[in-house]
């Protein structure tokens, strides 16, 4: 099972949720509030993580900067409740597991966009 690093922007039951399935998920607001996008990625780098985030920000670094990751699954889910975001998250790493790592994913209401960056 896959291992994730929950960006700032990460609601607190999303979290609660995922690790009640099993995900073992380190919350950057409970470890390192405030800290720079970029050490975000040196964090999921060197605790071998896949960033979860609704920050179009680490889009940026990795295709424009060229940042390296461990992986990094982008969601885009505007007008969703909580809990429907949080299905959604969820099924994401039981449908696609380990392909996760070391890609940049996008995840929609509609769809799944998996890209493996190495």
């Amino acid at each position: 099972m896959i291992q994730l690093l929950a960006d700032e922007n990460v609601e607190g039951r999303v979290i609660r949720l995922l690790r009640s399935e099993g995900y073992s998920v380190t919350s950057i607001q409970e470890t390192q509030g405030g800290v720079a996008d970029a050490r975000v990625l040196e964090t999921s780098v060197s605790s071998a993580t896949v960033l979860l985030t609704s920050d179009s920000d680490f889009g940026k670094l990795h295709f424009q900067q060229g940042h390296i990751h461990s992986g990094i699954l982008f969601y885009r889910l505007p007008r969703t409740t909580t809990e429907e975001k949080g299905q959604i998250i969820l099924r994401t790493p039981r449908d696609y597991g380990d392909k996760l790592i070391d890609a940049f994913t996008v995840v929609t209401v509609k769809k799944v966009r998996l890209r493996k960056v190495y």
